[in-house]
């Protein structure tokens, strides 16, 4: 047996069939298609892997702001905890110490609404007067 690059093997031109051919040809596109596929794949690749750490970027962020606000508002609930308790526990007292707090402004749209009503009697009683009926 000979091996090929001694000096006894003879180079001997290599003859295809046309079937041989195309199938040859056909494997070699494909290689070449395959190799572009490859290297965009790898393109897709990198800008995915880009994407993920963006996107643990932001999910860190996310977290850090979400303790944040949950430590906000647990220390805002527990500030308020015992006032909404009293709240639920108490309503007909909260409700007079509302009604109480607010009493000023009450009597005060009263009064509005008492002076509304009495300037039309007033001014009916002036026109009556103008005319010379009796009131």
């Amino acid at each position: 047996m000979e091996l090929p690059g001694s000096a006894l093997w003879e180079r001997r031109p290599l003859y295809f069939t046309d079937e041989e051919a195309k199938k040859l040809k056909s494997l070699a596109r494909k290689y070449v298609n395959a190799d572009k596929q490859i290297v965009d794949s790898k393109k897709k690749m990198a800008k995915l892997e880009q994407r993920i750490s963006e996107l643990d970027e932001y999910i860190r962020n996310a977290n850090a702001e979400m303790n944040h606000w949950h430590r906000e508002y647990t220390s805002l609930w527990n500030e308020v905890k015992d006032f909404i308790g009293a709240i639920r526990k108490f309503p007909a007292r909260l409700r007079e110490f509302v009604a109480e707090l607010f009493r000023p402004e009450r009597e005060a749209a009263q009064q509005r609404e008492q002076e509304q009503i009495r300037q039309p009697q007033a001014q009916q009683r002036t026109m009556k007067k103008s005319y010379g009926l009796e009131i």
